[in-house]
């Protein structure tokens, strides 16, 4: 399992609520016959997972390393770990967004992917408004986490959701053979403005 930066314009607090938020996802998808290894960044002692499994700082060249090892990768959808596992062919099963644009990138993946589980994902983020400052967006997620982290419905249905995407992995579809991460936030950017442009024209013809 991988988790990125945990940054937020949110502060440090937005990443600790959500790591209580998949501290208690951990506790429900885990399984004691699969061997789980986490990768993350201890930000100087900032964040701590409770998993009651190891937890390790990678490099990034140790992370690479330990990719090209593993069986699936489990992590919060950021842009970076996404192009490394598709280019390392790895499946992956993806985490709840923990800021504002990896809950654009799970609507992004949600239109691309047969993963039943990224439409889930994006589900409980669709009030946000996008058009809002992004500081409010990044307190919006982080108060939506923290929700998520305390609803033993959610936490149910998405160990029953990444479950079944371990039993059945897929590589994620980024779009392209991209080379890095800007790459893929641009790709992103354009099919999520595509699809609002085509919403709009929708409505329009409805309206009409």
């Amino acid at each position: 399992m991988q988790l990125g930066g945990l940054g937020n314009p949110a502060g440090h607090t937005s990443g600790r609520v959500y790591l209580a938020l998949v501290g208690r996802l951990l506790a429900a998808v885990r399984n004691d016959s699969v061997e789980m290894n986490v990768a993350m960044n201890h930000a100087n002692g900032a964040f701590t997972l409770h998993a009651g499994m190891p937890v390790r700082q990678l490099s990034a060249v140790d992370f690479r390393t330990a990719l090209g090892h593993c069986d699936v990768v489990l992590s919060s959808p950021g842009m970076t770990t996404l192009v490394e596992a598709s280019q390392a062919g790895r499946p992956y099963v993806p985490l709840p967004p923990q800021n504002w644009s990896q809950v654009l990138i799970c609507r992004h993946l949600a239109g691309r992917s047969e993963q039943s589980l990224w439409p889930f994902l994006t589900g409980p983020y669709d009030h946000i408004a996008e058009a809002a400052p992004e500081a409010e967006k990044a307190v919006a997620v982080q108060e939506i986490n923290r929700r998520l982290g305390r609803d033993d419905g959610y936490l149910t249905r998405y160990a029953q959701l990444a479950r079944h995407a371990v039993g059945n992995p897929r590589t994620p579809d980024v779009g392209a053979p991209f080379g890095g991460a800007h790459e893929v936030a641009a790709v992103v950017a354009a099919d999520l403005a595509a699809r609002r442009s085509a919403d709009e024209l929708t409505t329009e013809a409805t309206a009409s």
